[in-house]
């Protein structure tokens, strides 16, 4: 019985057990969708956007407390006089006046329109920070699939690596392979494991940027991001450029401001015209109460003894309105060359693509299997094979940056076109302009 005992305490020690099989981890494709709805939840959550519409609610304010008519001036005295002086029975001792400014001249209408054009400058920057939030979370979002892209090729090369190191076993174990092979093919383990711990920690700091601009807790976790294709070609026009021109958000706000420079010139221009003010008056006798004289005038101040200052304020004014439309055309023109820079590095970043997805990845991985294959039968060279694995994995790295680069540029191309999203901009119809002709010499 104890013998029976044993034998089967035994047979549970040795028989192996199958160890729960952890599920996959869940891997979210980074599509139009998945963007619009972190784009939606940063519009709702970043303190900054909401800062930008708080100041817009204020400038709006600002509008409606620009007041036509100024609060009116009121002057209530009593008078007293000797012997000798006049008789205030009759001229009453009391005296009432009311003075209430005119809105002559414009001035109100000008501050009227100075107000509107601060509070347009407010919904324009409020619009810039809108689309400057949504370049940055769909930046953040490739970023973030390229991370996890970059530790899955880790993760491959390891793998690659631990076959390697298999193969390396065997044939040093029948003699075949040396020291020098196997304290190599080690050094490229500890390697791969040390920079895949580089990857993971350059991923959290990723995916603590895309919690930052979703205001969300910075540990918040993340499913793995798969990058999405290559995206197709974007042709170079004229009405891409003028596209940008006419709709960039930072433009935009320049033009703005730019108005509001010329309704602030035009409010200084007033301001060197006469304060008219109509003022009534009365006087009574506090004996009687009765209403002994009324009195009716007209006070203006005389805005031209002080002739040279308001000039100083009006040229002041005057340059800070030029200086705001030589900044505009200033950024017209970077704009232009912004345009063009950004779609020479998607461009470039698409051909990179095409040329390792289509050509050199292919041919590297067939390189690898057939190189691993020979030397493991003895008839290759090692370090012939762990330069084709080293030129495969940068492969592999070059394609998923150059992918990322692509539409982290489209979203820069996004903002400065002023539009929706990328699919906005693919609806477009960018035909290339014709080429130019060049004259002979």
């Amino acid at each position: 019985m104890r013998s029976l005992w044993f034998s089967s305490l035994l047979c549970l020690a040795l028989c192996p057990v199958r160890a729960a099989t952890p599920a996959p981890p869940q891997r979210l494709p980074l599509d139009a969708a998945l963007l619009a709805r972190l784009v939606s939840e940063a519009t709702d959550q970043h303190p900054q956007l909401r800062a930008a519409r708080l100041r817009q609610q204020a400038a709006q304010r600002a509008v409606q407390g620009v007041r036509v008519w100024e609060d009116p001036m009121v002057r209530i005295g009593g008078a007293v006089a000797s012997s000798p002086g006049p008789d205030l029975e009759m001229e009453g001792n009391l005296l009432y006046e009311i003075e209430q400014p005119l809105p002559l001249f414009g001035k109100a209408r000008a501050k009227r329109l100075e107000a509107d054009a601060a509070a347009a400058v407010a919904v324009s920057e409020s619009e810039y920070r809108l689309q400057l939030l949504r370049r940055d979370v769909v930046q953040a979002a490739h970023t973030l699939a390229l991370a996890d892209a970059i530790l899955d090729i880790g993760q491959q090369d390891l793998a690659l690596v631990e076959r390697m190191s298999g193969f390396l076993r065997e044939r040093q174990a029948a003699g075949l392979e040396g020291n020098v092979d196997f304290l190599r093919l080690e050094t490229e383990r500890e390697r791969r494991i040390q920079q895949l711990e580089t990857d993971r920690l350059q991923r959290n700091f990723d995916r603590a940027t895309l919690n930052r601009l979703l205001a969300r807790p910075l540990d918040h976790p993340w499913p793995a991001l798969d990058l999405p294709p290559s995206a197709p070609d974007i042709p170079f026009s004229d009405r891409l450029v003028s596209l940008a021109v006419l709709n960039e958000p930072r433009l935009a706000v320049l033009r703005r401001e730019t108005a509001r420079a010329e309704a602030a010139l035009e409010v200084t221009r007033r301001t060197r015209l006469p304060d008219v003010a109509l003022s009534v008056g009365a006087r009574q006798w506090s004996g009687s109460g009765a209403v002994r004289e009324g009195m009716v005038g007209v006070g203006l101040n005389l805005p031209w003894l002080n002739r040279s200052r308001y000039r100083a304020d009006h040229d002041r004014d005057r340059a800070l309105a030029n200086a705001s439309h030589a900044e505009l055309q200033d950024y017209e023109l970077e704009v232009r060359r912004e345009v063009f820079r950004v779609w020479t590095l998607i461009d470039a970043a698409r051909r990179e693509a095409l040329l390792y997805r289509d050509r050199l990845l292919p041919r590297w991985e067939l390189l690898v299997e057939n190189t691993l294959a020979a030397w493991s039968v003895g008839r290759g060279r090692f370090l012939e094979l762990l330069d084709a694995r080293r030129e495969l994995t940068e492969a592999r790295l070059t394609l998923a940056r150059a992918v990322a680069d692509q539409h982290r540029m489209i979203a820069e191309l996004v903002t400065c076109c002023g539009i929706g999203d990328v699919d906005a901009l693919f609806m477009l119809d960018l035909a290339p302009d014709p080429a130019p002709e060049v004259p002979l010499p």
